[in-house]
């Protein structure tokens, strides 16, 4: 992560911390670069702002599990503590890792070879083995909570944010009301079906061997394996959609990952593996059966395509065509009406207002260099990763949506500004190109994220940003 100023903290926090910079945060609070004074170790530091109960449930979980996890694969907590210079802000201190997250290094990468995402599952199944054995199921499993930590250019896995993590032994002192029945925890890209109907009796290892075989179908893919809009289609999915076998939703997708996959993501529990260690283990027999070279390592330093524009590599092709399957990140945009006052505007006032936003919007995406755009359905498309691609397109997608909120933001503040609103969707996934049509221009583009990313526009509010969930 990129590291920002920490201005509007005290210097040392819980009297032998030295903040040294921001190198994240999040909705529960911040991640400070931190110096030990007694010791002169950089460490980080998980601050927790807000006094919000169950989010101090939460946090105090976490330092709870990780003090018990032992393990190569997870991340080491050294300290836990409330900041008396932060009204008793709880916070965590642990090691300071170098490298990215797993979602940081898929996105630059786009979809992985079978024998790299097996060697990911792999290691990931050692970390969720270390948990499980500590009697912990981490239940919020996801490509942002697996980091590849650099060892020398290379990588190990190691596994983060224990906020959801749920006790196997209903005795523990780990576990609260936080998971009472009713109560819906988790990402829902990954989110079990066990974890939709809110039933923690249910709960347990079987909700990451499902979260395992979802992340194996991102990597593999480049795209996530339900396509509802809104959060709330996504959970309906998981409980009732029918689930077709991946090589039907990708030809490039070997037939027998079907049958892993199918076992890793069974509705029902009884019905898939085990354990994380035998779900590892049959990606590594599949790879073994499919003849492919094993993945002895990970090097985070090749590839690197942040700076320097990368064509990307074709996913497929369809027999009979020249079209290929590449994973791009689209952005759709509309300006309009969010004060009803506007509607008695003369359209002189209006043309102009409209003017003001249209330059604010070009302004802010100037900014992040060339992309291609497109008029279409009273908004404009923005496309990133085509006909150009760059390591970090998702990223610039986002930073584009909130240069829109707030230039949308800023102009509403205004005195002759108010009225008028941005709203944003952003959706990554795969589109097919070329063929014989092939002009380099949005025409080449043909997918699902295109509509995705439109639905995505509706549902978010005036100068909000809706993202498609990963």
């Amino acid at each position: 992560m990129e590291s920002g100023r920490s201005g509007d903290l005290p210097g040392v926090i819980g009297g032998r911390y030295r903040v040294i910079d921001e190198v994240g945060r999040g909705g529960m609070g911040r991640v400070m670069r931190v110096e030990n004074l007694s010791t002169g170790e950089v460490l980080a530091m998980k601050l927790l702002l807000g006094h919000d109960p169950s989010s101090h449930d939460r946090f105090r979980r976490e330092a709870r599990a990780l003090a018990r996890i032992k393990g190569e694969h997870v991340v080491r907590v050294l300290d836990a503590d409330l900041a008396p210079e932060l009204d008793n802000a709880p916070y965590l201190v642990m090691e300071l890792l170098d490298g990215q997250d797993l979602a940081t290094y898929a996105a630059a990468r786009g979809p992985l070879a079978l024998a790299e995402v097996a060697w990911l599952v792999q290691r990931t199944a050692l970390g969720l083995g270390e948990v499980h054995t500590a009697g912990f199921v981490h239940r919020d499993l996801k490509p942002q909570n697996i980091f590849l930590e650099r060892r020398g250019g290379q990588a190990a896995v190691k596994l983060l944010d224990f906020g959801l993590v749920k006790a196997l032994r209903s005795d523990s002192d780990s576990d609260s009301d936080a998971t009472r029945t009713g109560t819906v925890l988790g990402t829902p890209m990954y989110m079990s079906p066990e974890q939709v109907h809110g039933d923690p009796a249910t709960i347990g290892v079987a909700a990451d061997v499902w979260a395992l075989g979802m992340i194996a179908f991102r990597l593999l893919t480049g795209r996530s394996y339900w396509m509802a809009p809104s959060v709330a289609g996504i959970l309906i999915d998981i409980a009732t959609a029918k689930m077709p076998a991946p090589s039907s939703l990708d030809p490039s997708v070997p037939p027998a990952f079907d049958a892993w996959f199918a076992r890793s993501c069974a509705r029902a529990i009884g019905e898939r593996w085990p354990s994380v260690a035998e779900q590892g283990r049959a990606m590594s027999d599949l790879v073994a059966q499919l003849e492919l070279t094993h993945h002895e390592a990970l090097d985070l330093d090749a590839h690197h395509t942040r700076a320097v524009p990368a064509p990307t590599p074709p996913v497929s092709h369809r027999s009979g065509s020249q079209r290929q399957q590449r994973q791009v990140t689209v952005m759709f945009y509309t300006v309009s009406p969010v004060d009803p006052r506007v509607e008695e505007m003369e359209p002189e006032v209006f043309e102009a207002l409209e003017q003001r936003y249209g330059r604010a919007c070009a302004d802010a995406l100037g900014a992040l260099g060339d992309t291609l755009t497109h008029a279409a359905h009273g908004g404009r498309f923005v496309f990133f990763g085509y006909p150009v691609a760059y390591g970090d397109d998702a990223r610039r997608a986002v930073e584009a949506g909130l240069r829109l909120t707030a230039a949308s933001r800023a102009l509403g503040a205004s005195p002759e500004g108010g009225g008028l609103g941005v709203r944003v969707g952003i959706h990554t996934g795969l589109v097919l190109v070329g063929g014989s049509r092939a002009s380099g221009d949005h025409h080449d583009l043909v997918g699902p994220t295109i509509p995705v990313s439109t639905s995505l526009e509706r549902i978010a509010g005036p100068a909000a940003l809706g993202r498609g969930a990963e």
